[in-house]
């Protein structure tokens, strides 16, 4: 898991880069530096993702309490920009499960709750469009190319 942290560090860094260089100088080159460095990223990410599930989250269960976990989802959810937030929840009810999506909009303020229900679906597929050409792409799924 740590292996897959720093990597997915590294990347990062390298995917923003290419990405900068690319918005300065569009071009099929640049293009195909950022799709490059996304490559490994996607098999990092579903690998960790993947070890996640396996192994991660039967310990959670068994060595977390409920109260721990929510500590540590509103920490994580803290950093995150507040303007990313419904964006990050139209992620999850669209790949989630029910179960997590509805305890993370009773995490949300009470005020934010109908707004960020209603937008984040809306942010997700305008999101989705951009990166599969559809607003109801397959589940689980990685951009074409």
């Amino acid at each position: 898991m740590e292996r897959h942290h720093e990597r997915i560090v590294f990347l990062g860094v390298d995917l923003t880069e290419a990405v900068s260089v690319w918005r300065t100088e569009p071009n099929p080159g640049h293009r195909d530096a950022v799709l490059a460095v996304l490559d490994p990223l996607i098999t990092v990410l579903y690998e960790h993702f993947g070890a996640e599930e396996d192994y991660v989250l039967p310990l959670i269960e068994q060595h977390i309490t409920a109260a721990e976990w929510d500590t540590m989802v509103a920490r994580g959810t803290a950093e995150l920009p507040v303007e990313k937030l419904p964006l990050v929840l139209g992620i999850m009810m669209y790949e989630g499960d029910p179960g997590a999506v509805r305890d993370a909009l009773g995490n949300l303020p009470a005020e934010a709750r109908g707004t960020d229900a209603e937008l984040a679906p809306r942010l997700y597929a305008d999101l989705a469009e951009t990166l599969y050409g559809t607003r109801i792409p397959r589940k689980e799924s990685t951009p074409a190319r």
